[in-house]
C-alpha cells in the first residue's frame, strides 16, 4: 500500500486536527497556567499517539468493511484491516505503558476498553449506518477526555484545583461544539457523496432519509450549536474580552454556517458548506490560546 493511499484512508487531516486540539489543551489550559501535571511532554506525546492510533484503526477497519467485496480494492482492503488491528494493539499497548509509567495502572483500562469497544462495534456492524455518524465524533471526544483523565494536576492548591475545574468546564464546552460540528460535517460529506453511497448501497443518513431531510438535520444541529455558543456568551457577559471572542469566533461563524446550509441545494453548494465548516473549526482552534492568554496574563 502506498503511503499516500494509507494517509487518505486514515484521514490524516482529521488526526492532525485532533493532535493540535490535544496539544492546545495541554499547553494553553495546563502548562501555560503554571500547573504541574502528571504527564511530561514525552508521555503526553505517547498518549497522543495512542489516541490517534485508535482512531486510525477505526478508519482502516471501516475501509476494509466498505471495500472487502470490491475485486479492485480487495487486496488493499485486507492490508488496511491488518494495519487497523496493529494500530489498535499499538493504541492499547501505549495506554498500558503510560498508565504504569505515571503510576496509575488502573488507567490502562480506559485505553483497552475504548479500543476493544471500537473493534467490537466495527466487527459486529460492518455496514455503515446511522450510528456511524455519531461514532467518529464521540471517539474523538473520548480521545480529548482521555488526556484530561491522564494529565491531572499534582501538588495543586485549593485555588489551583478550582481554576482547573473551571477550565474543565471550558474544555467540555469546546468538546461539545466539536462533537456537534463533526456530526454536521459528516452529514454534509455524505450529502456530497450521496450518489456514490447509493450506488454502493451504503446506508448513510442522506441515502436513508433523502438529501433534503439530511440537510434539515444538519441545519437543526448547527442551530443547536449556535444557541449553545450564545448561551455560553451570555454567562460571560460581564467579561468583555471573553464575550467578544465567543461572539466573533463562535456565534458569528455559526450564523454564517447556518446561512450557507440554508441556501445549499446543489452539490457545489454543499462543497462550499464544507469549506465554511472547516473555517469555523480553524477559528475555534485560534480562540483556545486567546482564552488561555487572557486568564494567564490579563485576568
Amino acid at each position: 500500500m502506498k503511503l499516500s493511499r494509507f494517509l487518505t484512508i486514515i484521514h490524516w487531516k482529521k488526526l492532525l486536527y485532533l493532535i493540535v486540539l490535544q496539544l492546545l489543551f495541554k499547553v494553553c489550559f495546563l502548562h501555560n497556567l503554571g500547573f504541574e501535571t502528571t504527564l511530561s511532554f514525552f508521555s503526553f506525546s505517547l498518549l497522543s499517539i495512542a489516541t490517534v492510533s485508535m482512531l486510525a484503526s477505526g478508519y482502516l477497519i471501516s475501509y476494509f468493511n466498505k471495500n472487502k467485496n470490491d475485486k479492485l480494492l480487495e487486496e488493499i482492503a485486507k492490508k488496511a484491516y491488518n494495519y487497523g488491528v496493529v494500530s489498535a494493539f499499538i493504541s492499547a499497548a501505549l495506554g498500558v505503558f503510560i498508565s504504569f509509567y505515571i503510576g496509575k495502572p488502573y488507567h490502562s483500562l480506559i485505553g483497552i476498553t475504548t479500543a476493544g469497544s471500537l473493534l467490537f462495534y466495527l466487527h459486529k456492524n460492518p455496514e455503515k449506518g446511522l450510528f456511524s455518524i455519531l461514532l467518529g465524533p464521540c471517539v474523538k471526544a473520548i480521545s480529548i477526555f482521555i488526556v484530561w483523565w491522564f494529565d491531572t494536576p499534582v501538588n495543586a492548591t485549593n485555588h489551583q484545583w478550582e481554576v482547573y475545574y473551571n477550565f474543565q468546564l471550558i474544555a467540555v464546552f469546546y468538546i461539545a461544539l466539536s462533537v456537534i460540528g463533526n456530526i454536521v460535517h459528516q452529514i454534509i460529506i455524505d450529502i456530497v457523496n450521496i450518489n456514490d453511497d447509493f450506488a454502493s448501497k451504503t446506508n448513510t443518513l442522506p441515502v436513508l432519509l433523502g438529501r433534503r431531510r439530511a440537510k434539515s438535520i444538519a441545519l437543526f444541529l448547527t442551530i443547536i450549536g449556535s444557541i449553545f455558543v450564545l448561551g455560553f456568551a451570555i454567562t460571560c457577559i460581564e467579561n468583555k474580552f471573553i464575550l467578544s471572542i465567543i461572539l466573533f469566533m463562535g456565534t458569528m461563524p455559526e450564523l454564517c454556517l447556518i446561512y450557507f446550509i440554508m441556501n445549499a441545494h446543489l452539490e457545489k453548494d454543499f462543497r462550499k458548506v464544507l469549506k465554511v465548516s472547516s473555517f469555523v473549526y480553524l477559528l475555534t482552534l485560534i480562540s483556545i490560546p486567546l482564552v488561555a492568554y487572557y486568564f494567564r496574563y490579563v485576568s
